[in-house]
């Protein structure tokens, strides 16, 4: 009797495990963790946070947040030769798992001690943290879903290959088929999986044969957006805007579409009235980086940035953020913030391939080839009011598709939908 009451006692209860931070003045997945946990906070929920990192991070999490923080440096244990084996053997056990998720046993022992302090709690996992959920058998477990990790493994190693000019090496065929069988295992054995885009979640529902898996879409925090803006291209030049860590594979694709294809394809009279600034962490050992920073050379009208503490008033001056990636991962939530913020986007249809309201021409601007680009950067240069209209069309999708009260409304009935207690609602 005791036992079932503390049970429903915590249904208003949940533990979000995470890698980074939910912050408000990032881009990504930390501002997906921070609508997740918004969303949970505007249902009435009670909130803990734990971050799981493999070395300590001084980071701060969005202070107006009022979620309980736990901070754990995950210290993996000695890699086992069982683990090893079951690994090359694509097989998706748990030693297998700690032997390829250097997080996979800290985040496993920290939801084993919230089920036993606050039992019946709801344990969300967020992307890269989801490695215990097929051996935490009677919890109540979300599978928070950012990308396909099959999808990202493939298309970075094609990456690697064509820097180096080889084809697949074992290792990456190894490492494709291990997670290609667990990631399937974490879906089966998760009670809820909710996705970035509906595109995805039809992928998961067709293809992997799991039915409990929903689009959760993703909110912004409360910031002024731009639409009101007058001063479009100002001093008659297209100020760009590109967001993304450089190595990560979205943001290496988008930039060498960019300066390998579309650069060199405009004339030097538009050339010199466009400028390019890229905001995103530059790792200077690596050879996607070094590759795109040699590009860059060849052109003074790219700005290379770095990573920012704040991109507001990098939204709040350019007149248009470019998603030019030729793969369909992980550019899409730049779209789902640029019109938040109401800054127009010229984007390919792979960058945004899922993002729900998409409209070629009102409310964003579609183009998949170099020469389809060219037109519509000299299109806006010469039209530059377009902008305001796809800036207030954007925000308006925003508003009626991917604002907070849209997604805590999703979110509750999700829950009422998958789990057998009673869900806050809106």
């Amino acid at each position: 009797m005791e036992s079932s009451r503390n049970r429903q006692n915590n249904t208003n209860r949940v533990v979000l495990y995470m890698y980074g931070v939910p912050r408000k003045s990032s881009s990504g997945a930390y501002l997906r963790f921070y609508s997740n946990c918004r969303a949970y906070l505007d249902l009435g929920f009670q909130v803990e946070v734990v971050q799981v990192v493999t070395e300590p991070d001084v980071s701060a999490a969005a202070p107006e947040l009022p979620v309980t923080w736990t901070h754990v440096v995950a210290n993996p244990p000695p890699r086992s030769v069982m683990g090893a084996l079951m690994y090359r053997a694509g097989y998706p056990g748990e030693a297998a798992a700690a032997y390829y998720f250097a997080r996979h046993t800290a985040v496993r022992r920290e939801a084993m001690l919230r089920e036993r302090q606050y039992p019946g709690c709801l344990h969300q996992f967020e992307n890269f943290c989801e490695s215990p959920i097929p051996f935490l058998s009677g919890i109540n477990t979300i599978w928070s879903c950012h990308d396909v990790g099959s999808e990202v493994v493939a298309l970075s190693n094609r990456i690697d290959q064509t820097l180096a000019s080889r084809g697949a090496s074992i290792p990456e065929r190894r490492e494709l088929r291990f997670i290609r069988n667990f990631e399937r295992r974490v879906a089966r054995n998760s009670r809820l999986i909710v996705c970035i885009t509906p595109k995805d979640r039809d992928a998961i529902r067709s293809e992997w044969g799991y039915l409990n898996v929903e689009h959760l879409p993703m909110s912004i925090p409360d910031v002024p957006a731009v639409v009101d803006r007058t001063d479009w291209v100002r001093s008659e030049r297209l100020n760009l805007l590109h967001v993304g860590a450089i190595a990560h594979l979205p943001t290496y694709r988008s930039l060498e579409f960019l300066l390998t294809e579309v650069f060199p394809r405009l004339r030097t009279e538009v050339l010199e009235r466009i400028s390019l600034r890229v905001a995103g962490e530059i790792l200077a050992d690596n050879s996607r980086c070094q590759r795109i920073l040699a590009l860059c050379t060849l052109y003074p009208q790219v700005q290379l940035l770095g990573k920012v503490p704040d991109l507001l008033p990098f939204y709040a001056s350019s007149d248009l953020q470019v998603a030019a990636s030729t793969e369909a991962t992980g550019l899409r939530t730049r779209v789902v913030e640029s019109f938040g913020f109401g800054l127009p986007v010229l984007s390919t249809t792979a960058a945004c391939r899922g993002v729900a309201g998409i409209r070629s021409g009102e409310n964003i601007v579609l183009a998949d080839t170099a020469e389809a680009w060219v037109q519509a950067l000299e299109s806006i240069l010469k039209s530059p009011s377009q902008l305001s209209r796809l800036a207030r069309n954007a925000r308006a999708t925003y508003d009626t598709m991917h604002s907070p009260t849209v997604v805590a409304a999703a979110l509750a009935s999700f829950l009422t939908k998958y789990f057998t207690t009673e869900s806050p609602l809106v």
